[in-house]
């Protein structure tokens, strides 16, 4: 786990116990990366303070029920993406994913936002592929079927590619 998401888990549970400070502390070390994964979701730009407001309202509400087991930070950041998407709903905004990139609708990571990112770093090792398939499946929320008619694969074969993939980065993790 980074230090980031444990850094996150321990705020949580300070929350949990009644600390009202560490939900300030948690917002202020969230909330730059938070904006990335919403300005990646988000139709519109303009609507990024309001995803994130909502955001960290639902986290607020929430936060008992957030099983301090799990990672805290990834737990956020779908929260943060269910927002977006709820957000461009309610806004009847829609945008065909291939026209999203020359719509400006997808923001590169700055590499400086994610340095100290230890996940950021294994995914950097990967090669070219490896990135692509975790990116189908965990970005773009792919299944296992759809990403095997992408790439013209069995089911089973992108199963074990992902996983394979995942055991690098789970290595990767283990030996920082």
């Amino acid at each position: 786990m980074s230090q980031l998401c444990k850094k996150v888990n321990n705020l949580i549970a300070e929350i949990k116990k009644g600390n009202t400070s560490a939900f300030k502390e948690l917002h202020n070390i969230t909330y730059n990366r938070l904006t990335v994964v919403a300005l990646n979701y988000l139709y519109d730009p303009a609507d990024v303070d309001d995803a994130l407001n909502e955001a960290y309202l639902r986290i607020y509400k929430y936060i008992d029920s957030f099983d301090g087991s799990k990672d805290g930070y990834n737990w956020m950041c779908k929260i943060v993406q269910n927002a977006a998407y709820n957000l461009n709903s309610s806004r009847n905004v829609t945008a065909p994913v291939n026209n999203a990139e020359n719509q400006g609708l997808f923001y590169e990571i700055d590499d400086s936002v994610l340095e100290n990112s230890d996940l950021y770093m294994a995914i950097k090792t990967l090669n070219k592929r490896e990135q692509e398939l975790l990116y189908l499946k965990y970005w773009e929320d792919l299944s296992l079927s759809e990403i095997a008619k992408l790439k013209g694969a069995k089911k089973s074969t992108v199963h074990k590619q992902i996983a394979a993939v995942l055991k690098k980065i789970e290595k990767y993790l283990k030996n920082i």
